[in-house]
Order: C-alpha cells, then sequence, then structure tokens
C-alpha cells in the first residue's frame, strides 16, 4: 500500500518536470554576415539559416555577443520576431533571444 501512495506522488511530480523544464528548439545556426553602416544605426546579421535579424545600435551587449559570434565562427541558437521590419534599407527581423551553443 505504501508504495502506491509513493508512487501516486511520484507521478505528477514527473510531468511537472517536463511543463517546467525550458529546452531550446536545437536550431543552431552560425552568423554568416554583419551589415553595419556609420552613424547610430541598426546593426543587421545573416544567418546560416537564410534569416536577416537585426539589433538596435544602442544595445551595445547583444551586438558584442554577435561579433563574436561572427568572428568565432560558433553555432548558436538565435530567435528573432515574426514581424519583419524595414530599417536602412534592410528588411530584418528584430532579434528575440541568442543561446549560445558550447561546442
Amino acid at each position: 500500500m505504501r508504495f502506491f501512495i509513493k508512487l501516486l506522488v511520484a507521478i505528477p511530480f514527473l510531468f511537472s518536470l517536463s511543463a517546467h523544464a525550458w529546452i531550446p528548439n536545437g536550431d543552431v545556426v552560425t552568423i554568416d554576415e554583419i551589415i553595419q553602416w556609420n552613424g547610430d544605426g541598426p546593426v543587421y546579421f545573416k544567418l546560416s539559416n537564410n534569416h536577416s535579424c537585426y539589433i538596435p545600435a544602442a544595445e551595445k551587449n547583444a551586438y558584442s555577443l554577435i561579433l563574436a559570434l561572427y568572428l568565432s565562427g560558433k553555432q548558436a541558437s538565435i530567435h528573432c520576431f515574426d514581424s519583419e521590419e524595414s530599417v536602412g534599407g534592410e528588411k530584418g527581423h528584430r532579434l528575440h533571444r541568442i543561446i549560445a551553443v558550447k561546442q
């Protein structure tokens, strides 16, 4: 009887682990190209999956990470917002999240 009570307590716990675990979708890309104009315009970058994203010039930390990933050739899981915008003549999606992947 005691075993069944433990089992009844353990089953919901096991199901709750998957609900609270956050796992990236696994789509890893490299940054193939960076486009930056002089001045305070946004920084565009093209990914190996043919998507284009951008970050506003004021986001220096994100720009540093993008530049480091580009120069090192390392992979990352990069997600940009769905809506496409045209800023400075280039079309792209604003950066939402970067997950650096250790190789």
